[in-house]
């Protein structure tokens, strides 16, 4: 146990003891008398608690999700330029050519934004990865409030 360096106090604990004896989940089964199953669940957090939560993870579904409707958005995008412009070009022959090479390229657009997700993701978790470890060794004092590591 460390004492506060604000006011000397010995009443300190780790962030992360205080995130965890002030949050709780309960859960429960039963079944009524007419044979019906019911569950519930639930979970309570004190302010102090709350406040010495540790820092949330990237989220890989939710990052997914994201790239997945930036892909949409730009395969829907491309696919609908690729006519205009090849109504454009007046030689018949490159026209055939670029609506040839229009479908690969657009797969190439959608590999490099998935390629670019990974990256993102990396970079988020390569910044969590500290701020996690920081939060474990950050003391609190009970008495005062000051943090500390």
């Amino acid at each position: 146990m460390q004492r506060c360096p604000s006011c000397n106090s010995s009443s300190t604990k780790t962030l992360p003891m205080i995130y965890g004896s002030g949050s709780s989940t309960s859960s429960s089964i039963w079944v009524t008398s007419r044979g019906r199953v019911g569950t519930r669940g639930g979970s309570r957090q004190t302010r102090l608690a709350a406040a010495a939560a540790p820092p949330r993870a990237p989220s890989l579904v939710l990052g997914f999700h994201g790239m997945l409707a930036v892909s949409a958005v730009v395969w829907i995008l491309l696919a609908n330029l690729i006519a205009p412009i090849a109504h454009a070009i007046p030689n018949t022959k490159q026209a055939s050519l670029f609506q040839t090479v229009a479908p690969p390229l657009m797969l190439g657009v959608i590999v490099i934004i998935f390629l670019g997700w990974v990256l993102r993701h990396r970079a988020k978790k390569k910044r969590y990865l500290p701020r996690f470890a920081a939060w474990e060794q950050t003391w609190m004092c009970q008495k005062c409030g000051t943090t500390w590591m």
